[in-house]
């Protein structure tokens, strides 16, 4: 596949930098609407939403064992992870759930992670801010908002003659600038198209082969589109519609690619006797949120798409959700194809610009890439003048964005299409035009779905192609583009030249042997020891083997290892991978940079405390277990937590904190245990961090809850709710609270789904301990939650049933 650069993303004029720096609003006016100077202002990503990744062995720790289906919530909208907690506490996320549903191959899944994202909803947060903040935290192996897509927006069906890019008779009708409508006069390169017509003497398509529309919806009720049952990602139903504020765009690509072919209707798209599959991932607003991508994405793979259209993208380089999704798409067989976007720019757009993905610019129909005028006052908002000034088709607000001068590079154009060409529209009015066609549909929107419609014709002459196989066809046997900006061969404005359907799939049929292009990433890059970093391999063309080095003298066999670096020090990493065809190595010099915890560093905090009892013999020992924090919320390591206990018995004891920032401390010696055990932390010390004993979230805690709390630095009573024993439990267990004052409390227990139980206490109950027993003779094994809400005070804890 292809070695691509990591840079920025172009529909977005972002400088380079961290995703978190980019704008929250961007001024934003779609090609498909004409000349537009000033534009609207659009966000650039949802403005409550942030998506975390945890590395396994933190989820394996936290209270995340919740089912792996599409909206799936957390009680309490709470992880388990202190560190992490104490951020959600500070910006008040309402809701922690699944952003995505299981997927159907979970062993692919399950390596690139899936189960291990999770949807934050903070209502009114910076949640730039919170993202970048959750990815410092070394449990969190990625971090992001949720970035908003844009769009990039002979037969005897009767408006084929004035489709170019089927058969170019120098037909278009321009742009004309004094009337800001296509009426001047036509133009146009004789033969310069698709050769569409040889190609259907052999085939219209596979009604087999299916074709992903990944976009604002279709109107699945068209006269002239065929379409497969789909979905709603945008807003959770089962109905694709086109029916957005934004709507038309979706439908508009789907004749595109894929409008019935011989039904004396309308038009015919370059794989007209293909079916598509509806996948609308905008909103009612018609916001396209990369969540929404990313779960069509999985729906695809899983429902057996042959191809996939995305005409749209974002100012981002990667998303690593949307990564895995397209790697576990490209492994299920789908080609997938994205637009370059159409800023004029010398970046290509995301996720056009992933290695598993096929980069689409628009062809003008005189031979040349899509360009834009030289001057800047008949540019639309973001778009980049051209030397070379606009094309014959004269719609100068636009230009296809084209990539680095490196040949099949990560940020590379791959092919041209044809674009500004008759499609199908929303039925009625409620489209781009009044009628049930839009004769002038634009931009590298267009020509993706038309590269992707060439892409299913090679599917149906080729049906065992892999995605690879299908992308060597499309290029190799691509019309080479020589024009004033393009000269012979593979070139950065034009990619391996237009799209030649007859061609494509004229020959073909043998192996494509393609040898690996190693490419990976890391996160974080930098920080002080122990620094764990998370690698993601990101290598194309399906290597089954991989060998990493560290730097430190570590080494991987694994496709996506985690490395702890103990010892400051800049790093360099390499990669190696191996197919049945060769291999490849990249080496990233001084990529990781570690250094020395700084000296004094901050503040200790004591985040959590838990205490119960453990039986040995016939008496008990008192356990505590006790979290210690750094001011930025992350775990601290290597800390030495002093504490008294009482009861039935007292002392003192001390322990020291691991690498995830717990440290159990137990009695030095056993008891009846008639009076619950308490601890009281007196002392935490550490080489570089100070501890102020005023500061914290708690610093005595009994088997029936917490007593101090860091917002009040005060006694706020034994009002708490202690661990469930014995846990795990088989089929009783006894879970007991405390209330500092009289009041109603409700004690529930809820299955991982959510769902109610039992409910144990319900009614008004006086200070002191109260003890109440779970029974679950008739329930199954696994994870359940119990739920205290008394007056001032909620808490939710997890319980283990093991039959």
């Amino acid at each position: 596949m292809r070695s691509r650069y990591v840079i920025l993303a172009a529909l977005l004029l972002l400088a380079a930098g961290t995703v978190f720096a980019a704008p929250a609003s961007r001024p934003f006016a779609p090609v498909q609407n004409g000349f537009d100077a000033v534009g609207t202002r659009e966000a650039t990503f949802h403005p409550e939403r942030v998506l975390v990744q945890f590395r396994a062995a933190n989820v394996e720790k936290a209270m995340l064992a919740v089912p792996f289906v599409r909206g799936a919530e957390m009680p309490g909208a709470r992880t388990g992870i202190a560190s992490v907690d104490a951020l959600l506490a500070r910006d008040g996320v309402v809701r922690v759930s699944r952003p995505y549903d299981r997927p159907a191959r979970m062993d692919k899944a399950a390596e690139l992670g899936v189960d291990r994202w999770f949807l934050l909803e903070a209502p009114g947060a910076d949640v730039q801010a919170l993202a970048a903040d959750l990815a410092k935290d070394p449990t969190v192996a990625h971090a992001t908002v949720d970035w908003y897509a844009f769009p990039a927006s002979v037969p005897n069906d009767p408006l084929y003659a004035d489709h170019w890019g089927h058969n170019n008779t120098a037909q278009m009708i321009s742009y004309d600038w004094s009337t800001y409508s296509h009426t001047g006069p036509t133009v146009g390169t004789v033969g310069f198209d698709s050769n569409a017509q040889a190609a259907w003497d052999q085939t219209y398509g596979d009604p087999n082969v299916v074709i992903a529309i990944i976009d604002s919806g279709v109107d699945i009720y068209h006269e002239d589109l065929s379409c497969t049952a789909g979905y709603d990602f945008g807003d959770n139903d089962t109905n694709p519609m086109d029916d957005s504020r934004s709507a038309g765009h979706g439908t508009c690509c789907a004749g595109v690619t894929a409008a019935v072919a011989n039904n004396g209707t309308g038009i015919v798209g370059i794989a007209g006797n293909c079916t598509i599959m509806p996948l609308k991932v905008a909103d009612r607003r018609g916001s396209m949120s990369f969540t929404s991508i990313t779960n069509a994405l999985y729906y695809a793979a899983d429902h057996d798409v042959d191809v996939i259209s995305m005409s749209l993208g974002a100012a981002i380089s990667s998303d690593a959700a949307t990564d895995a999704a397209i790697a576990y798409a490209y492994n299920a067989g789908c080609t997938i194809l994205a637009a370059t976007g159409n800023e004029n720019n010398s970046v290509i757009s995301y996720p056009a610009i992933n290695e598993y993905v096929i980069g689409v610019g628009a062809a003008s129909p005189c031979g040349d890439r899509k360009r834009s005028s030289s001057l800047s006052t008949e540019l639309n908002p973001g778009v980049y003048a051209d030397p070379n000034g606009y094309t014959c088709d004269g719609e100068r607000w636009w230009g296809s964005n084209y990539g680095p001068a490196t040949q099949d590079d990560r940020g590379a154009v791959d092919i041209i299409a044809p674009t500004i060409v008759p499609t199908t529209d929303i039925s009625g009015s409620a489209g781009y035009d009044a009628g049930n066609y839009d004769m002038f549909f634009n931009g590298t929107s267009c020509a993706t779905p038309y590269a992707a419609g060439v892409c299913a014709l090679i599917k149906s002459a080729f049906p065992d192609y892999t995605p690879a196989q299908v992308r060597a066809q499309l290029v190799s046997t691509a019309q080479d583009i020589v024009n004033v900006e393009s000269g012979a061969g593979w070139d950065r404005y034009s990619g391996y030249g237009m799209v030649d359907a007859a061609a494509a799939i004229a020959g073909g049929g043998g192996p494509v042997e393609n040898p690996p292009v190693a490419a990976f990433s890391g996160s974080p890059t930098s920080g002080d020891y122990p620094l764990v970093v998370a690698f993601s391999d990101q290598s194309a063309n399906a290597p089954t083997s991989w060998a990493w080095t560290f730097g430190d003298g570590g080494t991987a066999t694994v496709q996506n290892p985690d490395h702890t670096y103990a010892a400051a020090g800049v790093y360099t990493v390499s990669l190696t991978v191996t197919n049945a065809y060769g291999a490849d190595t990249e080496i990233k010099t001084g990529y990781i940079t570690v250094t020395e915890p700084s000296a004094g560093g901050g503040t200790m905090h004591v985040a959590d405390m838990n205490v119960y009892k453990v039986l040995s013999g016939r008496k008990y020992y008192g356990r505590c277990d006790v979290s210690v924090v750094d001011d930025t919320g992350a775990p601290v390591a290597a800390a030495t937590v002093t504490a008294t206990y009482s009861g039935d018995i007292s002392g003192t004891v001390s322990g020291v904190t691991g690498s995830d920032g717990w440290v159990t401390l137990s009695t030095l010696t056993k008891a009846y245990a008639n009076s619950p055990f308490c601890f009281t932390v007196t002392n935490v010390t550490h080489a570089t961090l100070d501890y102020a004993s005023g500061d914290n979230l708690v610093t005595q805690s009994c088997e029936g809850g917490d007593v101090y709390g860091a917002e009040s630095g005060r006694v706020v009573g034994l009002t708490g709710l202690g661990r469930n024993w014995p846990n795990p439990f088989n089929p009783q267990t006894d879970i007991a609270f405390s209330l500092a004052r009289e009041g109603r409390v409700r004690l529930a227990v809820y299955n991982v789904k959510g769902e109610l139980v039992d409910v144990l206490a319900e009614g008004v109950y006086g200070v002191g301990e109260h003890v109440f027993t779970f029974n679950g003779q008739d329930r199954p094994s696994g994870v359940y939650f119990y739920r205290l809400e008394a007056p001032g005070f909620t808490e939710t804890r997890k319980m283990i049933m093991l039959k």
